[in-house]
């Protein structure tokens, strides 16, 4: 048997805060958790590089904030 591996305290938290939200969603894509709202996906969590990160969808004039921010960086897929 194979031991259940313990869900990081990031995920717990990001799908608490998630799952509150008015009809959102969890569905498994790419290997990792993404939450959506009526199919559009809103956050996602992911291993990268071997740190948990999320990753949200901002406004055009948000992005540029965001990322000024030295913890922050543009999702290599985006």
């Amino acid at each position: 048997m194979t031991p259940k591996r313990r869900e990081p305290p990031m995920l717990t938290r990001l799908r608490r805060l998630c799952l509150s939200l008015p009809e959102t969603t969890e569905t498994a894509s790419w290997g990792h958790p993404n939450f959506k709202v009526r199919g559009r996906t809103f956050a996602v969590y992911e291993l990268y590089r071997g740190r948990p990160c999320l990753a949200v969808k901002a406004a055009p004039g948000m992005q540029q904030i965001l990322i000024d921010d030295e913890r922050i960086y543009r999702t290599p897929y985006a």
